[in-house]
Formats: C-alpha cells, sequence, structure tokens
C-alpha cells in the first residue's frame, strides 16, 4: 500500500514543509497588495513615467519603467502594462504613487490588490492548509505505527 501513497505522503514533513512554503507565500503577497494599496491610496502623486525596456519572456512582456519624483529617479518591473497594448520602448505612461513610499507604484486607474488576487491567495493559502494538516496527519500516522512495532 506504500507504493500507492504519493512521495510527498511517504515524507510528510517534505510535505508539510512544501505546503507551508506554499501558505507562507500567499500570504506574503497578499500582504503586499494590501499594504502598497494602502500606501498609495492614503497620498497618491501622479507622475509621467517612460518604458525604458522591454524584455520578452514565455509568460508574456516584462517591462521596465522609469519615473522621477522630487528629483528622484525611481524604476520598476513589477507593473502589469498588457491592457495598455503593446507598449515599446520610449512610450509615455501615467502612473499613481505613495507619496510615502514612491518606489511603490502603480498604472494610473489600476487598483491593488488586483481584482483576482484575493480569491488567487485565499484558494492557494486554503489548499496550503489543507496540505499542511494532511501532511501532519500522516506524519503522526507514520511514528504511531512505528512506535507499536507496526511500520
Amino acid at each position: 500500500m506504500n507504493d500507492a501513497l504519493p512521495r510527498v505522503f511517504r515524507e510528510p514533513l517534505l510535505g508539510a514543509v512544501i505546503a507551508l512554503a506554499v501558505l507562507c507565500s500567499s500570504l506574503w503577497t497578499a500582504v503586499g497588495q494590501y499594504r502598497a494599496g494602502h500606501l498609495i491610496d492614503a497620498a497618491p502623486v501622479r507622475v509621467d513615467a517612460v518604458v525604458t525596456d522591454v524584455q520578452n519572456l514565455r509568460g508574456g512582456p516584462e517591462y521596465t519603467v522609469q519615473y522621477q519624483v522630487d528629483g528622484r529617479t525611481y524604476s520598476t518591473e513589477s507593473l502589469e502594462l498588457q491592457r495598455l497594448g503593446l507598449p515599446a520602448v520610449g512610450d509615455h505612461i501615467r502612473l499613481e504613487v505613495a507619496a510615502s513610499a514612491p518606489g511603490t507604484a502603480r498604472l494610473l486607474g489600476d487598483r491593488y490588490p488586483e481584482p483576482d488576487m484575493p480569491t488567487t491567495e485565499a484558494l492557494t493559502a486554503v489548499g496550503a492548509t489543507a496540505a499542511l494538516v494532511i501532511c501532519l496527519y500522516f506524519h503522526v500516522q507514520r511514528r504511531r505505527a512505528r512506535a507499536d512495532g507496526t511500520g
């Protein structure tokens, strides 16, 4: 029967560590999105930005955007610009940045968290928590079987 179980359940602590890492990652992403949204919404500053680089990757293009706030230049690669079509190097776009943290930016008109992020992160967190509980259950069962001399 042990051969029928996926490897993650034969090594339940490894599965638990992976599930915990996924859970922490999803929560970190959610907290970051809500924090960024709160910072920008508290004191938005509108700026003009320029696309300085476009890298065509497997998942789609990745854009580097530069902008200035109070004479300092900032750069970001975390913006999703696909809704603007296919911006090219040199194209100008409008951003909202947080007055207290100018490195935190979003496209003018966008909202944080992103519309599908709360649902996605919640489902990921629930799935990872379930996997964590299952792995820990298998670990406890395995330890009990070893203690009883049956495993």
